[in-house]
């Protein structure tokens, strides 16, 4: 299994003024990957992701949840809020490099 360190966000906002996460990424990696990606990751156990609260802080995992309608998002729970933690995130660098 891979385990990577994700440091970095894209989202989407929508006309309503909703976001979405479109990516995560590194941004001293210079990476990136698409959220549908990342989930086929976790889900088919190659791989792990987890963002570094602070240095030498908790590991918060990245994990996968189905609401009710049945579409896949990302979570990072931090003190029992759904997506905090990748939130709080900056944006992806325009040179992270999406990888496949």
């Amino acid at each position: 299994m891979d385990i990577h360190e994700v440091d970095c966000i894209a989202v989407l906002r929508t006309d309503g003024g909703q976001e979405h996460i479109t990516h995560i990424g590194h941004i001293q990696n210079n990476w990136r990957l698409t959220k549908e990606s990342v989930i086929a990751r976790i889900e088919s156990g190659t791989d792990f992701f987890y963002i570094q609260a602070k240095p030498g802080g908790r590991r918060i995992d990245i994990c996968v949840e189905r609401p009710n309608n049945g579409t896949a998002r990302l979570c990072a729970p931090l003190s029992g809020k759904q997506n905090d933690a990748l939130r709080r995130l900056p944006q992806c660098a325009a040179a992270c490099v999406l990888i496949h």
